[in-house]
């Protein structure tokens, strides 16, 4: 809460201090303000400007100054200069901050406090053993402490320590390896300190490998505490990556786009409520980033233990706003085969100054090969969670029951060759006519409401019920996704089908399958492309489950939607023209009648008809009835 600001008319600043160079080499120094700015290091202008610009840009206020392992005085001169009468406060503008990017770093990040010493520190130079021989050591620093992820929560807000490991009396070609929970190892150029981000509150492993690479010099452990959000000596990175738009299948043909976009994420502000005929307080200026944003996307391949292509990386920076959009392209015909192990994820992170602030991972499956986790329908996409029974932790080192984080899921539809198809129809049939009598499974919407959300599959409902009263020598199971519609229907039978599945001992379904579509996609105005590939991949997963006879029920007409109806039930026909398998129209059956509507009506002795969300008994029935014809 703001309750006061201290907000004087052009002032000037001097601000000093003493900054530890952790390792000699080439400092880039950058002030980001929009006033007047001279930065000195030991006395030597590194950096200046002497007009104020209030569209200066971050980062374009940069210099470089070869430094010794050391203390150093930084000197900052500032002066706000705006117009008379106002401040940077009055007209949104920011202050004055500055960034660092030492020899080790990629990016400019603002200068921790840890950095500027407040007392001399302590830095080990030789260790001896009891026969005061020299013994190899390894000396740890924390070089700033950010956090990362406050917009999620206190509970799944993170901190980064960056850790600089240095080898005292270490033989020549000797290097640093470093491991930590949530990260690779990381290992150092021989003789050369090794910087690393770690998690704080959790330990990271050092070890100080000889020129052999094989045998450990020196092995310690380091781990730094959770400082808290309140702590001064903690720098808040208030970095996000939003997820806009990406691709739910591919064909193998296709390259699908995924479209990101890097925010400022500052906390909110809150200011007292004053009168409207007062003047309204001044609010605190733009925010800025505290460092330079990185977007870096790698594939990779558990399965395989690396990397299945080269990551790419992105400066994503947002200099003229809160935000900046970016886009990455994935080939999917390349990878059509290495998917099938289902092993393979797109990795994307945020980095802001080298700073990993956020993951976001994708997971890529194959529709005709098994799936190594659970498939879960979200609000617009499918989700994954390993099979793994692991239990993922926060940052801050304290154990949590959260289970495994779900997955975004990117589907690689194999394109169906209908020639293929043709050469192999005839001994398809007999092979479902071979399946028929026994045993079958009704997944879909079984028109009608009260469903429950997870029913078991011995119960039967609408549809499926009227099927078994026709049918008494098949034994029916069911998998109902009945309305309400939420999420995609579609997305949902999927998600059901991979629930049913995992719960049979030998994994696999009956021989006979009946998809009853709805109406539903239609009603939540699922994209046709994502419905038509959706029930593509439906009838692949399918058959690997070991159905061997398919009968789609398209997509009913529904009073007054019956035009949106028909584009739909188009597609329904395209999919199952390329699987060969049997088909019953609904849509064209009803909608070719002059008076088809009285199948949804409440009561059909009166002239004013009121009509229902879902088919009436009369209509299910004639549909179980069209359904036992193709079986």
């Amino acid at each position: 809460m703001i309750t006061g600001v201290i907000n004087p008319e052009r002032y000037a600043a001097a601000y000093e201090g003493l900054l530890r160079a952790p390792v000699s080499g080439d400092y880039k120094f950058s002030v980001d303000t929009p006033g007047i700015a001279h930065l000195l290091v030991n006395g030597i202008p590194v950096l200046g400007v002497g007009a104020p610009d209030a569209k200066r840009q971050p980062f374009t206020l940069t210099g470089t100054l070869r430094l010794a392992e050391g203390l150093h005085r930084v000197t900052l001169y500032y002066a706000e200069a705006t117009p008379a009468g106002e401040t940077n406060m009055k007209l949104g503008l920011f202050g004055v901050r500055l960034h660092w990017q030492p020899p080790f770093a990629r990016d400019f990040l603002c200068i921790p406090p840890q950095a500027f010493v407040h007392h001399l520190p302590a830095v080990v130079t030789r260790m001896e053993s009891g026969s005061n021989s020299p013994q190899p050591f390894i000396h740890v620093e924390n070089l700033g402490q950010v956090r990362a992820g406050a917009y999620r929560g206190d509970r799944l807000a993170c901190e980064r320590v960056m850790l600089m490991a240095t080898a005292v009396g270490a033989v020549p070609g000797a290097r640093l390896k470093a491991t930590a929970p949530g990260m690779s190892e990381v290992v150092g150029t021989p003789g050369a300190a090794l910087a690393v981000w770690v998690s704080a509150g959790r330990e990271a492993k050092l070890a100080l490998v000889g020129p052999d690479n094989q045998s450990i010099m020196a092995a310690r452990t380091a781990s730094f505490p959770v400082l808290g959000k309140t702590s001064p000596e903690l720098l808040d990175l208030e970095g996000e990556l939003v997820l806009k738009a990406a691709p739910d299948f591919l064909y193998p043909d296709e390259n699908g786009h995924i479209h990101l976009e890097a925010m400022l994420s500052p906390p909110p502000m809150i200011v007292f409520k004053e009168r409207l005929e007062c003047k309204p307080p001044a609010l605190p200026p733009a925010p800025r980033p505290m460092g330079q944003y990185r977007l870096a996307w790698s594939l990779q391949d558990a399965a395989r233990n690396g990397a299945v292509a080269a990551a790419e990386e992105y400066d994503a920076t947002p200099l003229e706003g809160p935000r900046r959009k970016r886009r990455v392209s994935l080939e999917a015909g390349p990878l059509e085969e290495q998917v099938r192990g289902g092993g393979v994820q797109m990795l994307i992170r945020l980095f802001v100054g080298d700073a990993e602030v956020e993951t976001m991972p994708l997971r890529l499956l194959h529709a005709s090969a098994p799936w190594p986790g659970a498939i879960e329908a979200g609000p617009d996409h499918l989700l994954f969670r390993p099979g793994s029974a692991a239990k993922a932790e926060p940052a801050s080192g304290a154990a949590s029951t959260d289970p495994v984080p779900a997955e975004r899921v990117i589907v690689i539809v194999a394109k169906e060759n209908e020639a293929e198809y043709r050469k192999f129809a005839p001994l398809r049939k007999s092979l479902a006519r071979e399946a028929a009598g026994k045993e079958a499974l009704f997944i879909g919407d079984p028109l009608v409401e009260g469903v429950p959300e997870k029913s078991d599959p011995s119960q039967l409902f609408g549809v499926a019920q009227a099927l078994a009263t026709a049918t008494p020598k098949i034994a029916w199971q069911s998998v109902s996704t009945a309305g309400p519609h939420r999420h995609l229907p579609l997305f949902r039978m999927l998600a059901g089908l991979d629930e049913f599945v995992r719960s049979q001992a030998d994994g696999k379904a009956p021989a006979i399958a009946v998809v009853c579509l709805g109406g539903g996609d239609v009603a939540r105005q699922t994209p046709v492309h994502t419905f038509e590939r959706a029930l593509d991949v439906l009838i692949d997963r399918l058959r690997l489950a070991g159905v061997r006879a398919i009968v789609v029920a398209g997509v009913i007409p529904e009073p007054t939607r019956e035009h949106q109806c028909e584009p739909y039930q188009d597609r329904v026909l395209d999919v199952l023209r390329q699987h060969h398998a049997d088909s019953v129209d609904v849509y064209n059956a009803w909608a070719r009648e002059t008076d088809w509507t009285w199948r949804y009506a409440l009561d059909r002795a009166r002239d004013a008809r009121a009509f229902g969300p879902v088919p009436n008994s009369q209509a299910r029935e004639e549909i179980a009835r069209m359904i036992k014809d193709r079986l």
